[in-house]
């Protein structure tokens, strides 16, 4: 294939060349999980040891570190890495391979994204910027909660995007899924930053009449059924979850300086 055709190849639908680097990447990806250091603390052994203990207890409900019952984040990457674990053993490997699966979706996401806003080669520079970024290495490669978000949060901004171009009432319930999926992943503040996202795009369009077009409330019953029973299930098992999830971890967290925030409050917009 000579320099013009990768460029025509480049320029035109996703072709043999941007599929081939897309999915070496991805190998690239799979095969840099295979992390040979140990976990770093604090956070990738607490929330390695959340899911061995899922695991080990078959409870699946209550995330516990070392026995204690741990309610300030919701457990679907908990989910991920007991599911992970399972397949991999109790190692490194097993504790971030869920990670990589995240990494590789952004990856993807990202594509599609691009692809839906230029239809032409920046699709797959987008991508190779990306995956190459030393940032997204890292959070490829260290269990945390932080990239699940970055995953579900894109997913919802790609789905919405492709209802957006004309994809249809499917895609905007692909959206409200995938914030369901950001809320069990790291509770409301998915909804937070998906929402601002979308809602500058609007504003910079100016098409604030095709909100109409979004079912919503055939949306917000599918995201209810997502997320609502784990929610119950959790509360019944803890009775204080309520209060420490809604209130603590998501209002006075930000409000007041409980967390030693020393911040003023208008740094979080």
């Amino acid at each position: 294939m000579t320099r013009l055709d990768c460029v025509r190849e480049l320029a035109g639908p996703p072709g043999r060349t941007a599929w081939a680097i897309l999915a070496a990447f991805a190998l690239l990806g799979v095969l840099l999980s295979l992390s040979p250091w140990g976990l770093w603390d604090p956070d990738e052994g607490r929330y390695a040891d959340v899911a061995r203990l899922m695991l080990e207890r078959h409870d699946f409900v209550t995330p516990r570190i070392n026995g204690v019952v741990m309610l300030d984040k919701p457990p679907l990457v908990y989910w991920v890495t007991a599911a992970s674990l399972a397949v991999w053993g109790n190692n490194e490997r097993g504790a971030r391979f869920g990670q990589t699966l995240f990494a590789l979706g952004l990856l993807l996401i990202a594509f599609e994204v691009a692809w839906l806003l230029h239809r032409d080669r920046r699709a797959l520079i987008t991508v190779l910027i990306l995956g190459s970024s030393v940032g997204f290495f890292v959070a490829g490669h260290f269990l945390t909660h932080d990239l699940g978000l970055s995953f579900f949060v894109g997913l919802t901004l790609l789905c919405f995007l492709a209802g957006w171009k004309g994809g249809g009432t499917r895609w905007y319930l692909g959206m409200f899924a995938a914030a369901a999926g950001g809320v069990l992943t790291k509770g409301p503040v998915a909804i937070v930053l998906a929402g601002m996202t979308g809602l500058t795009f609007i504003a910079l369009v100016g098409g604030w009449r095709r909100l109409r077009e979004i079912p919503w409330v055939r949306g917000t019953l599918l995201f209810l059924v997502i997320t609502v029973p784990w929610f119950i299930a959790v509360s019944i098992a803890n009775p204080e979850f309520p209060e420490y999830f809604f209130i603590h971890e998501h209002l006075t967290r930000f409000a007041t300086t409980v967390h030693h925030r020393q911040g003023p409050l208008y740094y979080y917009p």
